[in-house]
């Protein structure tokens, strides 16, 4: 066995080594309380997360933990370290989960200063930012609950206006727990001399931006600065919670998954999967076959993609404790360690899928934009098109690698700097579908730029600044891209009001889907000579709808049935929502072999049939 270790630096469990922590450092809600939330509902008292005594603490900790491991008879076996902290061991600051605001100890405040300094050049320009008029960095104090609620442009902040003190707040709590995890990273390198592994859980930017107060709160929303750390490797998180994980459903990743590997670290898909050992919520299976099916179904969503399972179930046995299923984790290890020479990129034909973490810095906290849409309900349909999609982050659109795609799909990219629009800009060529949700590029550093939206999408739109509902009916059921869905509903519920409120007023655009009650045109294509356009004022989370605009690309489905579709260049998997016959489509000739069995299922063939039961999976190996 090789060993991983994992441990918790809150000091939790040894109150009298907290102690040591002046009190100006300890966590403090804005009623100015020590007393914050834990998890599910605990509470407790904590060291900051930016106490400077429990980072000098824990740093000479982990050195002498580091080499009391080196020296033990188990020294060889280890590979790497896993530094955790905060809520439920995932960096959540305290209080977050308890919409409780946090965290005003001096020794927050400190940290923010000192931040504020490393941003801005001199005290003129900071004052200039923030329309004050503060005579030293010590004059700087940390927004108030009634600040972190506020917007002066609807949905958002003016980072141009005297809000940008809120907007800067939250940019620098967010980067504050990367860089504490990078700060742990870098001792765990040093004493173990480079060799090996340092990661943890962070970055849930596909999962939280839906939940009030927690997502932003979260400290989550920094992923470009952990993954710009040299001394981290790999990042991890839960299969993530709700519908999504439910046997019969595609599951997914809280992150953006494919960001991990364009810089050469690691996705890690922790697999708490409830199953039918256990009465607890989170969607878990009824019988022995569902457990199975799920296991199969979270091995190939990372294995395919090129990333880790773990299979975790707390010690508590859901997992571990049933020898049958333990005979399917050494199955999906066999044919993992079998199939490590399989093709496991992306097909040419994958949705780019791109996603932006700091328009969260510019939101209300209470008030997510859209909510579920954007996160759980988008996964889903994007798992269930039968097309194969990798996430990225906006950070991203500058490397060269990203250009490989023929459609892309900017789900919340709110806020988009010049480089990213001239990124997006060069992509507007070779005949790609670009696809745009809502106010992509409203911001930037310099402000709030409601004329932007327009070019950046490539449609005129008029962007009305009032609230309203953000949700589409659809229409023109005889178009390519929403055939089969004349009539359907999608978007943010009808009760929940945001602005601004965009339409498309553009001659040139075939209008195909409006606000409801035969509101203003909210969904729109307009083709150029080299692109076309796509404009969505809601995300249109529908399996259909997806693998419709995939299709306009020009872009090969391997699967109509909405089940689960995981596939690579040299593997492919299914995960069964209906039962029945389930025809593939592969995107050239190839030997097929079931990955599990070894069984050739065909040779020299692009299309097979294969009868399924419902919340099942299957899985082939592909030979060109």
């Amino acid at each position: 066995a090789y060993i991983i270790p994992t441990f918790d630096l809150s000091g939790k469990a040894f109150p009298f080594w907290r102690d040591l922590v002046p009190r100006d450092e300890w966590t403090t809600t804005d009623e100015g309380q020590h007393n914050v939330g834990d998890y599910a509902g605990q509470r407790n008292e904590f060291p900051s997360l930016a106490s400077p005594t429990w980072a000098r603490l824990t740093h000479a900790a982990l050195r002498r933990f580091a080499r009391h491991l080196y020296a033990s008879s188990f020294a060889d076996r280890i590979v790497g370290f896993w530094p955790c902290d905060g809520i439920s061991w995932e960096w959540f600051p305290w209080g977050a989960q308890s919409e409780e605001w946090v965290d005003y100890s001096p020794a927050y405040l400190r940290a923010f200063q000192s931040w504020l300094r490393r941003q801005y050049p001199d005290l003129a320009a900071l004052n200039r930012a923030w329309h004050t008029q503060l005579a030293s960095y010590d004059d700087v104090r940390l927004p108030t609950k009634a600040e972190r609620l506020a917007t002066d442009r609807l949905a958002f902040r003016d980072p141009a206006g005297p809000l940008r003190r809120v907007t800067d707040f939250y940019r620098f709590h967010h980067e504050e727990v990367a860089d504490r995890i990078a700060a742990y990273a870098r001792v765990l390198k040093e004493e173990s001399g480079g060799r090996h592994l340092v990661g943890t859980y962070y970055g849930y930017v596909f999962y939280l931006p839906e939940t009030p107060y927690f997502g932003p709160h979260s400290g989550h929303f920094a992923l470009h600065r952990y993954l710009a750390s040299p001394d981290l490797d790999f990042a991890c998180s839960p299969t993530p919670y709700g519908h999504v994980r439910a046997v019969g459903s595609p599951s997914g990743f809280m992150t953006a998954s494919e960001a991990f590997r364009l810089v050469g670290k690691l996705w890690v898909q922790q697999a708490d999967i409830r199953t039918h050992w256990t009465t607890q919520p989170f969607s878990p299976t009824k019988t022995l076959r569902e457990s199975a099916a799920v296991l199969r179904r979270e091995f190939l969503l990372a294995f395919v993609r090129g990333h880790l399972p773990q299979w975790y179930d707390f010690s508590l046995g859901w997992i571990g404790g049933d020898p049958r299923l333990g005979r399917v984790l050494r199955e999906l290890q066999t044919a993992a360690r079998k199939h490590l020479d399989a093709d496991r990129t992306a097909p040419r034909d994958t949705l780019a899928v791109v996603v932006d973490e700091t328009n969260l810095y510019a939101q209300r906290p209470d008030r997510p934009l859209m909510g579920g849409p954007i996160g759980t309900d988008l996964r889903y349909a994007l798992g269930q098109m039968g097309v194969p999609y990798e996430v990225f982050l906006t950070s991203d659109l500058t490397r060269p690698k990203l250009r490989r795609y023929p459609a892309y799909l900017f789900v919340n990219c709110f806020r988009l700097t010049p480089e990213q629009r001239q990124a997006i800009e060069a992509l507007k060529s070779d005949g790609r579908v670009l696809a745009f949700v809502y106010t992509p590029g409203i911001l930037d550093d310099e402000g709030y730029h409601p004329e932007r939206v327009s070019s950046v999408v490539g449609q005129r739109l008029v962007l009305e600044p009032v609230e309203g509902a953000l949700r589409l009916i659809l229409g023109d059921a005889a178009h390519p891209l929403t055939a089969g869905l004349a009539g359907q509903e999608f978007g943010a519920p009808a009760a929940y009001r945001s602005g601004p409120l965009p339409r498309v007023e553009d001659p040139a655009a075939e209008v195909l889907g409006r606000y409801l009650d035969d509101g203003p045109a909210a969904l729109s294509v307009r083709r150029y000579p080299g692109w076309t356009s796509i404009y969505l004022a809601a995300p249109v989370a529908s399996p259909r709808f997806l693998r419709n605009l995939c299709r306009l690309a020009g872009m090969h489905c391997y699967l109509e049935t909405n089940d689960a579709l995981y596939a690579a260049n040299g593997l492919l998997g299914i995960h069964t929502f209906h039962a029945g016959a389930k025809t593939i489509h592969l995107p050239e000739k190839a030997t097929v072999t079931d990955l599990f069995t070894g069984k050739v299922v065909g040779r020299d063939i692009d299309r097979f049939t294969v009868s399924l039961p419902a919340r099942a999976t299957a899985a082939w190996r592909l030979d060109r």
